[in-house]
């Protein structure tokens, strides 16, 4: 239960850098949630759930393991449901692990890239 409970914990962290690092880059609010929900079918398939990882061309699955989807539905399938190890789930466990490096890197980079809003000057300044 440990086990599962930590790997939530790297899930929502590297789902939380692709989300802050996607919403610095989208200038509109809404076009995330077109996005999302255009590509998220795929991301099922690609992640191995639906469909098995052995038929999915090699640059594919390549691809996959730079969403934290794939590694993310694996190691929950492994950890909760097939009650694996922690040293059976380390492949997808060092997976999240460098997807939220990568993922927390490029979040604070694109947010520090990103303009400020509009100054609004303070009642003291006045």
């Amino acid at each position: 239960m440990s086990g599962a409970i930590v790997f939530s914990a790297l899930y929502a962290l590297a789902v939380t850098g692709v989300g802050i690092a996607l919403g610095c880059w989208m200038g509109v609010r809404e076009r995330s949630l077109q996005i999302i929900g255009g590509i998220s079918i795929p991301l099922l398939f690609l992640s191995g759930f639906a469909f098995p990882v052995e038929s999915i061309s090699q640059p594919l699955v390549w691809l996959s393991r730079l969403l934290p989807s794939t590694p993310g539905i694996q190691g929950f399938i492994k950890l909760n449901q097939m009650g694996a190890t922690w040293q059976e789930a380390w492949p997808q466990v060092s997976n999240l692990l460098l997807l939220v490096v990568l993922y927390a890197g490029l979040a604070w980079w694109a947010a520090s890239r990103r303009a400020p809003g509009p100054h609004v000057p303070s009642p003291a300044s006045s």
